[in-house]
């Protein structure tokens, strides 16, 4: 049984700022060697620049402009307690992604896509 509820609208800008680092890795076993980047984040931030609550439930003016200073002061320390997780986390997504961070011309020269590397380009002809 529901005795009451609420809605809200709110307008929010959110950024992530990050620390990367990225290594690369050369496969000497193969000719043209390949080159494997392996980017690891070191740091990451989010901040939210605007937070403004425009209505809750029926509510607007001065009541709704204290609530949304309050909620963004409460969403600010949670995103504080959550920047440690927030590495691990993209970290984990950027380790899922390995396969997309090898650069392989090996593999280019044996596809289809071996005419972009053979043939010179015709703005380079007489």
């Amino acid at each position: 049984m529901q005795l009451y509820s609420v809605s809200a609208e709110a307008d929010a800008r959110v950024r992530l700022s990050t620390q990367v680092e990225i290594a690369a890795h050369v496969d000497w076993t193969r000719f043209p060697p390949d080159v494997a980047l392996a980017p690891e984040v070191t740091a990451a931030r989010f901040e939210i620049p605007d937070f403004r609550i425009r209505r809750i439930g029926g509510f607007k003016g001065p009541v709704v402009r204290s609530l949304s200073h309050s909620t963004r002061e409460a969403l600010e320390a949670k995103l504080v307690e959550d920047n440690a997780k927030i590495v691990a986390k993209l970290n984990r997504a950027i380790d899922k992604q390995e396969k997309k961070l090898k650069l392989s011309l090996a593999d280019v020269m044996a596809s289809k896509w071996r005419g972009l590397v053979d043939r010179p380009s015709e703005a380079s002809m007489p």
